[in-house]
């Protein structure tokens, strides 16, 4: 009695100019202070197989972040960042390819593969951007400005003591 491998599931979730008012098929480098985008994700059962965020910029390419590892438990929500930024993990081209392509966004998506056995469900909430707090800014001015007023009064020597 042979027994069928399963192949695994395929889904996605996909926001694109007919979603939300088109707010997520933008030029992101116009968004001031864009960090990212951040969003809740919920799992029934299993974590997924693989959890891939990606962003369709039309002739400028797709890119695609991991984000499989960031799943690690199952009936919570759990908040996932992607940065907004190049970094190694990104998938489409180098650094310029990503900031060319961050400008003519069409589509973000969230794919998923699920190799599990059994019924599955998986729910995604809160699909935003992320831009520093007003007050996270200032904060770090002070900070900075302290910083800056103790080198200032105080010589090199007395910084080491």
């Amino acid at each position: 009695n042979a027994q069928a491998l399963p192949l695994p599931r395929l889904d996605a979730f996909r926001a694109d100019s007919g979603a939300s008012g088109g707010q997520y098929a933008t030029d992101y480098t116009a968004i001031a202070g864009f960090n990212g985008w951040q969003f809740s994700f919920y799992t029934t059962n299993n974590a997924p197989t693989t959890l891939t965020f990606g962003f369709d910029a039309g002739t400028n390419g797709y890119f695609s972040y991991p984000l499989t590892l960031q799943v690690t438990q199952s009936q919570v929500w759990i908040t996932l960042r992607v940065p907004g930024s190049y970094a190694v993990e990104w998938t489409g081209g180098g650094p310029s390819e990503f900031n060319n392509a961050l400008k003519t966004v069409q589509a973000i998506e969230l794919q998923l593969s699920d190799a599990n056995i059994g019924g599955q469900r998986y729910f995604l909430d809160g699909v935003g951007v992320v831009v520093p707090e007003p007050g996270a800014i200032a904060l770090m001015a002070v900070g900075v400005i302290v910083f800056i007023i103790r080198r200032w009064m105080c010589p090199r020597d007395c910084m080491q003591s």
